[in-house]
């Protein structure tokens, strides 16, 4: 197909000139998320044993079911989240909590609590007055350790002799010992090196395993970390420049060969040469223009780099994908293609017409329809096909529609008064008798 090789031809220029005289880097940068060991030091975990012996009386184990009677205090106690905090509930639920474990003879400062796996000391609680006349108390809450219920012997106690064979992890164990508590670091040691540790002294099925050291707890875990990465890559720009090349001269090829077949056609050419040279012009300049932003587009999306073409969004954003890249997938998969159907339809036409019937050479390929076959010449207008509105069908040219029983011939407007006569000469010649007497052949003057 004449409109086949064409197209290739396109695409092979295209992304030949596009490869020419994009400017690719020497290098790629970008980052990738990499698993990282995390650790959390946290003060030594607190047991329904080491709390009551420490805390003595103003210790108190609560839960949620404990608490079902009291729902306002229970949700500012489950929205401390771990952490220090506080909220205010109404004083009558205050003082339905202070009675529910015994505590009449107090505000509640200095009351410690466990709860969700957390201990808790409560530093102030004062009563205050609303506009609207509620009596409320309001708390402030301090997180001092983590809670478990079991023993606390469930829980590794390391020493210093345990990290001997451990040396690049004890320094960092250090490095949070010195800091605050509680606290977080990113581990500065290999992931082998923390797992010939872990299996050794941590319970593997723990989702995040701990163990306590100088009276500190830790707890592993890991985290995704957005980790920098640095590609040369010298021989880029070069090596695209070579693929052009040959895209470019192998396009050539394919293009000669294009003109070559059109040029062995037999009768006469609907358009002149100048209006397929134009045609070409427009696509090939399109493609070239789409192709590069096409590439653009695969550069920054799948490989995450900045724009070739120094094409920013307008706007500040995390996705450097503009309207033009969006627009250059459809413009190549389907604009394109299309457009250089239609194209290739107008300026590639040859009619031949004998003492048999008539043929046409197009885009897609030949049509004969012979003259025992003809039912019906007409002239019809061919619609604009870019204009979408109701009242807005531009006339694009007038065509002549040859039907017949079961085909139909299309012949484009001739791109001159004498391709026209000349068109019109050969149909009344060849014409049989019949047929070149009749209304149909008389339809051809108002061509």
């Amino acid at each position: 197909m004449l409109w086949f090789r064409k197209f290739i031809t396109f695409i092979l220029l295209a992304t030949g000139i596009a490869l020419q005289f994009l400017q690719f880097p020497v290098s790629l940068a970008g980052e990738r998320i990499k698993k990282m060991l995390i650790l959390e030091i946290e003060n030594t975990p607190y047991t329904r044993l080491s709390a009551a012996k420490r805390f003595g009386a103003d210790f108190i184990e609560l839960s949620y079911e404990r608490l079902s009677h009291q729902p306002e205090v229970r949700e500012v106690f489950l929205g401390l989240m771990d952490r220090s905090g506080g909220g205010c509930v109404s004083s009558s639920q205050w003082a339905s909590f202070l009675r529910t474990f015994q505590r009449t003879e107090a505000v509640g400062t200095g009351i410690v609590f466990s709860f969700n796996e957390g201990l808790y000391r409560i530093n102030s609680v004062e009563r205050l007055l609303t506009q609207d006349a509620a009596d409320t108390t309001c708390l402030e809450v301090s997180f001092l350790a983590r809670y478990i219920d079991s023993n606390q012997d469930d829980v590794p106690q390391l020493s210093e002799k345990d990290f001997m064979d451990y040396p690049g992890i004890k320094v960092e164990l250090e490095g949070l010992l010195k800091g605050t508590v509680p606290n977080e670091k990113i581990l500065n040691i290999t992931p082998k090196l923390w797992k010939g540790f872990a299996q050794k002294f941590l319970d593997q099925d723990s989702f995040r395993p701990a163990f306590t050291y100088n009276s500190k707890l830790f707890i592993s875990g890991t985290i995704d970390q957005p980790v920098p990465w640095t590609l040369k890559i010298p021989w880029l720009k070069r090596f695209c420049q070579i693929l052009g090349a040959m895209a470019i001269l192998l396009g050539i090829a394919v293009g000669i060969s294009a003109h070559r077949l059109a040029g062995r056609r037999q009768g006469i050419p609907v358009a002149s040469v100048w209006l397929s040279v134009l045609c070409d012009t427009i696509l090939l300049s399109g493609s070239v223009f789409f192709f590069a932003l096409f590439i653009d587009s695969f550069w920054i999306k799948v490989l995450g780099q900045p724009s070739l073409l120094g094409i920013v969004p307008d706007w500040p954003s995390q996705q450097m994908i503009t309207g033009l890249h969006f627009v250059s997938i459809p413009a190549v998969f389907i604009a394109l293609p299309l457009l250089s159907l239609w194209f290739t339809s107008l300026s590639a036409q040859r009619i031949h017409i004998d003492e048999k019937g008539i043929t046409s050479f197009g885009a897609l390929g030949s049509r004969r329809m012979e003259w025992t076959e003809l039912k019906d010449i007409s002239v019809e207008e061919q619609q604009n096909p870019f204009a979408f509105t109701v009242v807005d069908f531009r006339s694009l040219q007038r065509v002549l529609s040859l039907k017949g029983v079961d085909k139909e011939i299309i012949i484009n407007q001739p791109s001159s008064s004498q391709r026209k006569v000349l068109i019109i000469h050969f149909f009344k010649k060849y014409a049989p008798q019949g047929v070149s007497q009749s209304q149909i052949i008389k339809e051809l003057d108002k061509w």
